[in-house]
C-alpha cells in the first residue's frame, strides 16, 4: 500500500513507528562520514614573508579508503596583523597543490585586511575536495603578507595576552 502525504493529509497524520521502510529515489546520494582527523594549533606563528609559507601545526593527514570518496576540508584560524591596511591572504593545500582558490592574479583561499592594528579576526574556509586517491594525502593552510608586515596567527597584539587556537579538520565522506 502506497501512502501519500499532501498538504491534505499532512505530516503531522503520521505517527511514531507507522513508517517501517521507504523507498527513496535511486538519484538520492546518501553520502556517510568514514573517517575523521582533526588537528588543533594552540601555539602562535608569525611571518614578513610575501610568498606564501606553510602556518606550521596547521596540517593534517588522511588516507581516503576509495578513489571515489570525497574529502571535507574544515579550517578555522584566527589572525591578525601589525600594519593598518594591509593585507595578508591564505590558501588550502593538499600536498603540493593549492585547492580552493581563485583561478586568477594571487589565487587565494581567503583574504583579510584589517582596518586597525592588531585587531583579530577568525578566517574559516571549507571545501569538499575529490582527491581521487588512495594514497595518504596531507591538507594544509598557508599564509603570505602582500608588503612584508608581520602577519600572526592565535595572536592579539598591542600588549594583550589574548591567545587564541586555530584547527584543520578533515572527513572522508563515502558514496
Amino acid at each position: 500500500m502506497t501512502t501519500s502525504i499532501s498538504g491534505s493529509t499532512g505530516i503531522d497524520k503520521v505517527q511514531d513507528g507507522t513508517i517501517v521502510s521507504a523507498d527513496l529515489d535511486s538519484g538520492l546520494a546518501l553520502g556517510k562520514v568514514l573517517q575523521v582527523v582533526s588537528a588543533t594549533k594552540a601555539d602562535t606563528f608569525s611571518t614578513t614573508s610575501t610568498s606564501f609559507t606553510d602556518i606550521t601545526g596547521l596540517s593534517a593527514s588522511i588516507t581516503p579508503s576509495s578513489t571515489s570518496s570525497k574529502i571535507l576540508v574544515l579550517v578555522s584560524t584566527n589572525a591578525s596583523n601589525t600594519t593598518v591596511r594591509e593585507s595578508m591572504a591564505m590558501r588550502m593545500m593538499r600536498d603540493s597543490t593549492a585547492i580552493y582558490i581563485g583561478d586568477s592574479g594571487t589565487q587565494v583561499s581567503a583574504r583579510l585586511r584589517k582596518e586597525t592594528t592588531n585587531a583579530t579576526a577568525n578566517i574559516s574556509m571549507n571545501h569538499l575536495d575529490s582527491p581521487s586517491s588512495t594514497s595518504s594525502l596531507t591538507y594544509k593552510v598557508q599564509i603570505l603578507t602582500d608588503v612584508g608586515n608581520n602577519c600572526r596567527i592565535n595572536y592579539e597584539g598591542g600588549g594583550s595576552s589574548n591567545r587564541y587556537a586555530s584547527s584543520i579538520t578533515l572527513m572522508e565522506i563515502g558514496a
